[in-house]
């Protein structure tokens, strides 16, 4: 019982005092544009994600070669319920949000707000009401990707996470901007 005690306290102290901001930092890991250094949420009920990168890019750059995405879990069970999907164009970054079904195709939801304050970052906002929540639930959680296949040093796909590997952020559910 006390162990498991431990492990509550733990998961609490680990969720941000309110919903409103949140960093993560990622290490230098991944070759290629898109590596992650850091991805910053903030806002309650319309949720905004900065993903910030150790190198610039160009949009032109990253065109047809790579992607930002974030997934969110609002059912509980570490698979994600729906992502966000940033793609360029040829002059600008696109957001779409899926639904991801397990048993069917994903489904788009609709666009979202996107746009680049600087060249080391894309960002969108997501208004949380677009989501459904499991019942009960008072969490969700979420996780940062890239993916880019567009030098020398991604022969393949270069991939990166934040947080690393299987890890998601744990935050409490928005109760609405003031």
């Amino acid at each position: 019982m006390m162990v498991l005690a431990g492990t509550a306290l733990a998961l609490l102290i680990t969720l941000p005092a309110s919903a409103a901001d949140t960093a993560v930092s990622d290490p230098r890991d991944v070759r290629g544009k898109l590596d992650l250094k850091e991805v910053r949420r903030s806002g309650n009920e319309r949720l905004t994600w900065r993903m910030i990168t150790y190198e610039r890019w160009r949009v032109t750059d990253i065109w047809s070669a790579g992607s930002l995405a974030v997934d969110l879990d609002t059912r509980g069970d570490e698979h994600p319920d729906y992502y966000v999907l940033l793609v360029p164009t040829h002059t600008d970054m696109k957001a779409r949000l899926f639904r991801d079904r397990r048993q069917k195709d994903d489904y788009e939801i609709g666009k979202l707000k996107a746009w680049r304050k600087d060249q080391k970052s894309a960002s969108f906002q997501l208004p949380f009401r677009r989501l459904t929540v499991g019942n009960e639930h008072t969490t969700y959680s979420w996780r940062a990707q890239t993916l880019f296949n567009g030098n020398a040093h991604c022969h393949d796909v270069c991939f990166d996470l934040a947080p690393q590997s299987e890890a998601w952020v744990i935050e409490p559910l928005p109760v609405g901007d003031p």
